[in-house]
């Protein structure tokens, strides 16, 4: 049975880590724990040949990952570009509002720069030119916006990788809603440091497993479906010069979709 049948319409409902005034500490324990996750499954792997020859098609070495809420795939995903790519690959973390915290430990790896500007995904400074990232960052915006992130690309003739860990359907919310808290409070000690915020939010005032709940479950409402991926993809390529790549698959048991982009 097709899962569109259980799909539903997509809705910008809000999520507790993009509130301006959620505590960091709770935005903090979300990119850890999903950074962990990510880290552990490395769900991207299966498209490691798409992500090569875009990074190939822009005849530079850098990435511009944009909307950086953490590390994201790259600790593991750098080592299997450039065992693959037989190049170092400089990454470049941005994000809207920067952190100039998470910037202190991204500069420590090697290759690794935290832009300590703010830099919108709408519109990326012309100076930062290489192959752009988004990693579980798309659904966040809204049609017109998420339009803007592919059109800027496109119009700069930048390669662009889109990953979503998500699936807009009444099923998948389902599971999600059912199983989440109980993932969350299982495997914490196991993919998070064990400090003392960490387990008072999680197990004596259990406020992250439900944060992270919902924000898991907005996620999946706001993530858009492969057709509209292709919609936006028509809009912007109106001269069909790029080679674009739409689609979905499962990766230990994990709904992925993707949208890899580049100059013909």
């Amino acid at each position: 049975m097709s899962y569109k049948k259980f799909r539903l319409k997509r809705l910008q409902l809000f999520e507790f880590n993009d509130l301006q005034w959620c505590p960091n500490i709770f935005r903090s324990m979300t990119t850890s724990f999903l950074h962990a996750i990510i880290e552990k499954y490395k769900p991207y792997s299966p498209k490691l040949d798409l992500i090569i020859e875009a990074i190939k098609s822009s005849k530079s070495n850098k990435i511009i990952d944009l909307c950086s809420g953490s590390l994201g795939p790259w600790l593991h995903l750098q080592k299997q570009i450039e065992k693959n790519y037989n190049d170092k690959i400089n990454i470049v973390f941005t994000d809207k509002y920067p952190n100039i915290v998470l910037a202190d430990k991204i500069n420590s790896f090697n290759n690794f720069t935290y832009y300590s500007k703010s830099v919108d995904a709408r519109d990326v400074p012309l100076s930062l030119n290489g192959t752009r990232t988004i990693f579980n960052g798309l659904h966040h915006f809204s049609p017109d916006d998420a339009q803007k992130i592919i059109d800027n690309s496109i119009y700069n003739q930048q390669p662009i990788i889109i990953f979503e860990l998500l699936r807009r359907s009444w099923l998948d919310i389902t599971i999600v809603t059912i199983f989440t808290p109980f993932y969350v409070l299982l495997f914490t000690p196991f993919l998070m440091k064990l400090s003392f915020k960490n387990i008072f939010f999680t197990y004596i005032v259990p406020i992250f497993p439900i944060i992270f709940t919902w924000d898991t479950i907005v996620s999946n409402i706001r993530c858009y479906s492969e057709e509209e991926l292709k919609s936006m993809m028509k809009k912007a390529d109106k001269k069909k010069n790029y080679k674009w790549d739409i689609g979905r698959y499962r990766h230990k048991r994990f709904p992925v979709l993707y949208c890899i982009a580049y100059p013909k």
